[in-house]
């Protein structure tokens, strides 16, 4: 009896040991996993921090506006045809660059129509979004075009797209196309620089073009000031940095208290 009572503790004892060896085991694989989880983040996120060796540093100049108010035939001319774009392309296509020389870059973008529809919204954002995250430090000046009709329709265009972009107001001009349509180009461009005054920093900003501009003379319109870009507090800040930083600090808490944890099971 007495050797089948100590059998069965030296089994009771043994097995106990198997528990608390498999529970200390457990945890330490399940830390490990999250340490390789928490440098695989750090390695990737330094990674995308890198610049690309081919990325062009070229200052960006962005055409941005309503649907059908010439952006893309202004990218066309400027561009020589070289890089072709439909008036018709679909609004959520890329963003196109041509190199236009004087390390300038003409960029075209798909179409401010943000209130036709919340897919169709959210798409254009994080389209926008993306390529100020790559180039914000490039962006050298936003043309809102705006087509040469009535003014009060002229000014809710410019309004549709100018509200995403107010804080950069220091960095926007206006470019009337189709200005061949004015019966008096004279009136019509002093009117239009007051009628418009409050949408840029200055009247000299806004600029008339006529559908039979020639590629150098559109060109030459395009040499502008350089500026720096901050997102912050608009609709296309990315977020996303601030988010996974919280969830690494997380991780990181989960790992000291799997640390407590060990110490405290290899004491008992």
């Amino acid at each position: 009896m007495d050797s089948e009572k100590q059998l069965l503790e030296n089994k009771n004892f043994i097995l106990q040991l198997d528990e608390c060896s498999i529970s200390k085991y457990t945890n330490i694989f399940l830390i490990g996993i999250i340490v390789i989880i928490i440098l695989s983040f750090y390695y990737y996120h330094y990674r995308s921090k890198q610049p690309s060796q081919n990325k062009s540093t070229n200052k960006k100049l962005i055409l941005i506006g309503q649907s059908g108010v010439g952006k893309t035939k202004i990218f066309n001319i400027a561009s020589e045809n070289k890089i072709q774009r439909k008036e018709n392309q679909n609004q959520t296509s890329s963003l196109y660059e041509f190199n236009i020389g004087n390390n300038l870059e003409i960029v075209d973008t798909p179409s401010i129509e943000f209130e036709t529809s919340h897919y169709l919204r959210e798409e254009i954002i994080e389209k926008f979004t993306r390529y100020f995250k790559e180039n914000f430090n490039l962006i050298q000046k936003f043309y809102i075009v705006v087509n040469f009709e009535r003014t009060d329709i002229m000014k809710n265009k410019i309004l549709k797209t100018l509200k995403y972009f107010k804080k950069f107001k220091f960095m926007i001009n206006i470019i009337v196309t189709q200005f061949q349509l004015s019966e008096d180009d004279v009136k019509d461009q002093q009117n239009l620089k007051e009628g418009f005054s409050h949408f840029v920093d200055n009247p000299q900003n806004i600029y008339f073009i006529r559908d039979d501009i020639q590629c150098e003379e559109l060109k030459q319109l395009f040499i502008e000031t350089a500026g720096v870009l901050d997102y912050k507090d608009t609709i296309f800040e990315d977020v996303d940095g601030d988010e996974i930083q919280q969830n690494a600090e997380n991780l990181k808490q989960m790992i000291l208290d799997g640390k407590q944890y060990l110490s405290v099971q290899a004491q008992q």
